[in-house]
């Protein structure tokens, strides 16, 4: 029996082995391309946000990785480790002052999702309800270890050709958290580094619509509220761009209308940015229930039906801005996400001028 027992186990393993080594894709050498001073297998692969979903403490680096390297077996030409944060308690210390003195209420964590649909015409997209409050400063003390610990595991088994993007998120309007997480990535042996101004759940935190109003941001992740101020930006890239060697990029938002984008594509061109990347989540709210006296569709909401949205809807503003960016600001490259469904969306965005495509599996 123990004989059988072991021998079953040979087998299964050795079935395994067959079934990873079928679905490991020969990338042409012809999709070889070079993004912003960086060569790679294939302008295809994966954004930001392939992140397994639900109770982020179950989500191990293990986890983490092995579900990006599924991605890479299937012939992604890049990977992103999304989340990458740093920061000191001295530094922290040394902020705190300078920040906006107002009081930060944690809140629980929690993911939900809302299928958009309308019958006849199929799914329109996906609402994401995040946080009604945002990742704090002193937070990403602990989160860094597990975003470390994922890029080294998938590091050790990347083939050739296969470059890592880490993503981070500036703390307030602050540049030297950025600085110091670009440091810390370079030291790391990641490829490029993209600073994530553009979250669309940032108008939807508990006073986000004052930290813009009045310009003062507090020590956490304010996504487009900072951003929606150029000099903010210009400031926070420069800084970061001057601090490494490696090429820095800014991932922008759905929202921002064709002028402004080319607006602000040139001004951070000019500041030392390689690329951009277009988008992210839109900001939106979720439809009242009209047979449940309008309340939201959400068992967990706190009261707070504005949303991101994502899916097929953000397809539309991303062709518009990645052929307005193309067309009017040469000297930086694109990266393109948001609503790519298909492979036809691929080749479409990139005969817009998108020089990477990256689909997403939130």
């Amino acid at each position: 029996i123990v004989d059988g027992c072991q021998l079953f186990e040979t087998l299964r393993g050795f079935l395994q082995l067959i079934e990873r080594v079928e679905v490991v894709q020969r990338v042409s050498e012809k999709l070889v391309t070079t993004f912003a001073g960086v060569k790679m297998r294939s302008p295809v692969g994966v954004g930001p946000m392939n992140m397994p979903r639900g109770e982020r403490s179950a989500i191990t680096p293990e986890i983490h990785a092995e579900l990006l390297l599924k991605h890479v077996e299937a012939g992604a030409g890049f990977v992103y480790v999304p989340g990458f944060k740093y920061i000191t308690k001295e530094l922290l210390k040394e902020l705190r002052p300078r920040a906006w003195p107002r009081d930060y209420k944690p809140r629980p964590s929690g993911v939900r999702f809302m299928k958009i649909e309308t019958p006849g015409f199929g799914v329109e997209g996906l609402l994401n309800f995040g946080l009604t409050a945002t990742e704090s400063a002193e937070s990403s003390l602990a989160g860094f270890d597990k975003a470390r610990k994922t890029l080294e595991i998938v590091k050790k088994k990347l083939p050739e050709g296969v470059p890592i993007f880490v993503t981070t998120s500036p703390f307030g309007n602050f540049a030297e958290p950025t600085v110091l997480v670009a440091k810390k990535a370079e030291e790391l042996g990641v490829d490029l580094i993209e600073l994530i101004v553009s979250c669309g759940l940032a108008p939807s935190l508990e006073g986000g619509i004052d930290y813009y109003l009045e310009k003062k941001f507090p020590l956490m992740m304010c996504g487009t509220l900072v951003a929606e101020y150029f000099d903010l930006v210009e400031k926070i890239v420069k800084e970061t761009v001057k601090a490494v060697n490696i090429p820095v990029g800014v991932k922008l938002w759905p929202e921002m209308s064709l002028p402004r984008a080319v607006e602000l594509a040139r001004i951070l061109r000019d500041a030392g940015a390689k690329y951009v990347e277009i988008s992210n989540f839109a900001t939106t709210i979720a439809p009242p229930d009209i047979y449940n006296r309008g309340k939201p569709r959400w068992p967990y909401i706190d009261g707070n039906p504005f949303v991101g949205g994502s899916g097929g809807a953000l397809r539309a503003g991303c062709y518009r801005n990645v052929a307005g960016i193309a067309k009017f600001v040469p000297g930086i490259e694109i990266a393109a996400s948001g609503g790519l469904l298909t492979p036809e969306h691929v080749v479409e965005v990139m005969m817009l001028g998108a020089g990477l495509a990256e689909f997403v599996t939130g």
